[in-house]
């Protein structure tokens, strides 16, 4: 695995997950700049990344392509604590 972001609120559009997929204490790993995992960040124990991120405290919405320039100054409006994106492109 390439990067591993940990320890975060994981909000997905799964809806066998609580609510619209929220993940209390989630991750999502990347491989080659596509997104490998996303589940409970107990169930990465033991896997090794590259690169990992601990996110405690921010949300991650693994998938969300940021078409629209103005949506971080709005989740900063919003009260969102932490805005730092992270782009496996390269």
């Amino acid at each position: 695995m390439d990067l591993a972001i940990t320890n975060a609120l994981v909000l997905t559009l799964d809806e066998s997950r609580r609510g619209l997929g929220i993940i209390d204490d989630g991750a999502v790993g990347v491989t080659r700049g596509e997104i490998a995992f996303v589940g409970p960040t107990t169930e990465l124990d033991g896997t090794s990344a590259d690169r990992v991120i601990d996110a405690t405290g921010a949300a991650v919405l693994p998938g969300l392509v940021e078409s629209e320039p103005a949506t971080v100054p709005r989740l900063r409006r919003s009260g969102s604590s932490t805005t730092a994106g992270c782009s496996t492109n390269g």
